[in-house]
């Protein structure tokens, strides 16, 4: 089994279908890289590489990855403010309402 064919049947397993790949290859045929690309490997190093390069390849993909559930990630204020609004809202109604 070549690394293409296990990342495939790594990728179809749902507990790791989130985890970004990065390939480390000596070939770097287009067509091969184009295809591996398509099919979600997230980034390359070319063999030999320098461990440095993997390291600050493997911070930015978990920089990027936290930076997105921090952005998605519901704002725990957020809740308490819509609730305070509803209940503001609820107020003003009822106030209208006895007022007319």
């Amino acid at each position: 089994m070549n690394g293409e064919e296990l990342f495939l049947r790594i990728l179809k397993d749902s507990k790791y279908n989130a985890v970004p790949f990065i390939i480390s290859t000596a070939n770097m045929e287009e067509g091969v890289k184009y295809r591996q690309l398509k099919n979600g490997v997230y980034d390359y190093i070319m063999k030999p590489f320098k461990v440095k390069e993997l390291i600050f390849k493997i911070n930015n993909v978990i920089d990027f990855k936290k930076n997105i559930e921090k952005k998605l990630s519901p704002d725990p204020f957020s809740k308490v403010t819509i609730k305070l609004s509803e209940k503001i809202l609820s107020l003003q109604l009822i106030q209208s309402y006895v007022k007319n």
